[in-house]
């Protein structure tokens, strides 16, 4: 489970043939020089992992520290897929931040299916947006909160979707 963890960071970092599907990884984010070894970035796995049912563990580096380019000791935790699943940023091509989109000359928000209404500022429906999304994840480390290690717990529940670290957010 180490190594597949370890290849797929490397690999989402460093692997030309995979710059279209990492696109927002590769030649973006790094791996620190220490973790290039992977019997020391095994040795970290081990001391840091638990299970959390049969879900599937993700190594993250943004729980943390919100927006980090790299992947490090001291960034990143092991966590559930269930979790990391709640803070993917994928690129897109509406030129929008994820939640949002427009239509009418306002801008809609929207988060898990959930109509959160229209704004005639991006920033007011992205607040919207950011509102609706950290409720789900409190609700979510309230679920996991005697599963998951304190450390995670904590960031989840004083995590701030910011604007800023959307990947389609453009200033």
């Amino acid at each position: 489970m180490e190594y597949q963890n370890w290849i797929a960071m490397i690999r989402r970092c460093y692997d030309e043939r995979r710059k279209n599907t990492y696109s927002s990884y590769y030649e973006i984010c790094e791996v620190c020089s220490e973790w290039h070894n992977f019997q020391v970035f095994g040795q970290w796995y081990e001391q840091n992992f638990y299970q959390v049912g049969i879900e599937r563990m993700h190594i993250d580096k943004d729980i943390l520290y919100p927006g980090n380019k790299i992947y490090c000791p001291d960034t990143c935790l092991l966590v559930p897929q269930r979790i990391n699943m709640l803070f993917l940023n994928k690129p897109n091509k509406r030129g929008l931040p994820n939640g949002i989109r427009k239509a009418y000359g306002k801008y809609l928000a929207k988060y898990n299916n959930e109509e959160l209404g229209s704004y005639k500022a991006l920033e007011a429906a992205y607040n919207m947006y950011a509102t609706k999304k950290e409720e789900n994840i409190k609700q979510i480390a309230d679920e996991y909160k005697e599963l998951i290690p304190e450390k995670l717990y904590f960031a989840l529940y004083n995590y701030k979707v910011k604007i800023e670290n959307d990947k389609n957010y453009v200033a």
